[in-house]
């Protein structure tokens, strides 16, 4: 027997040497997210934002123009006349009171065209409330000026008289022939009229405006205590000798009314003999 001393050692599964554990499957950690810090928006920051956003909104406005074109009344022949001297007549009624009257100013342009025998106005205007004030104006403009050109040259004569009140049908006559004979002896004498267009009323007396009217009293052998109001109206290149002859033929007419009233009065109507 050997002196050497082996020792026996019987594994068991357990004693056996562990196979490597598989390795985990590879997972991506997820990156961190890094809040920054939050801002606070002062309300003086909301408020310049919000300036700047109207500023933005003002300044597409502003690149939009309006254009529109509008007939007029008047003729060519009217054309300076409505414009003024350099402008002044559109620039005074206008212009300037459609920027008085915008909230806020704006770049306007009025110019007048002829097309074949109308006239038009062409308007420019960077905003719609521009556009709309700038018509109204104009509208004002060419309505005030056709109002005036119907009356340019004309004259109204007032002339006050005694007068029965129920002999003014008489004064016309049958379908205005009385009155008709009055124009034409005015048209007849009157060598300064424009025009061969007389008009003449006769109405009881009550108050008057006197704004572009001449003003007389005719007094007459009559002690009647009603008075009437003849009106001629004409158109005349001189008025002072118009107001004369007109004032000599109502007065005539009158008067012959007055005398053939007289002389159709009853005889007895006094007592008789």
């Amino acid at each position: 027997m050997s002196n050497s001393l082996e020792l026996i050692h019987n594994r068991s599964d357990s004693d056996e040497e562990d196979p490597p554990s598989p390795k985990p499957p590879f997972r991506r950690m997820p990156s961190r997210l890094v809040s920054a810090p939050v801002k606070k928006v002062t309300k003086a920051e909301e408020s310049k934002a919000e300036e700047s956003k109207a500023e933005e909104s003002k300044a597409e406005e502003t690149k939009k123009i309006f254009k529109d074109s509008v007939k007029l009344d008047i003729s060519k022949d009217d054309i300076g006349r409505f414009v003024g001297a350099k402008g002044a007549n559109l620039r005074n009624y206008v212009t300037e009171r459609t920027q008085k009257e915008l909230n806020e100013p704006s770049r306007i342009r009025c110019s007048l065209e002829e097309k074949g025998d109308e006239v038009f106005a062409n308007l420019k205007a960077q905003t719609e409330e521009a556009m709309d004030t700038m018509k109204k104006f104009l509208m004002k403009h060419n309505e005030a000026f056709m109002k005036k050109k119907k009356f340019a040259g004309q004259t109204r004569f007032v002339f006050k008289t005694s007068f029965e009140h129920c002999r003014i049908a008489k004064f016309i006559g049958t379908g205005g022939q009385n009155i008709r004979g009055l124009k034409d002896d005015i048209i007849e004498e009157d060598e300064n009229l424009v025009e061969e267009k007389v008009h003449i009323q006769i109405r009881e007396d009550s108050p008057i405006r006197m704004k572009n009217l001449r003003f007389g009293v005719i007094k007459t052998d009559s002690e009647k205590d009603e008075m009437v109001l003849i009106t001629v109206t004409i158109k005349t290149n001189n008025r002072e000798e118009s107001w004369k002859i007109s004032e000599r033929l109502v007065r005539k007419h009158v008067e012959k009314m007055i005398q053939n009233h007289q002389t159709d009065e009853d005889p007895f109507e006094d007592g008789g003999w």
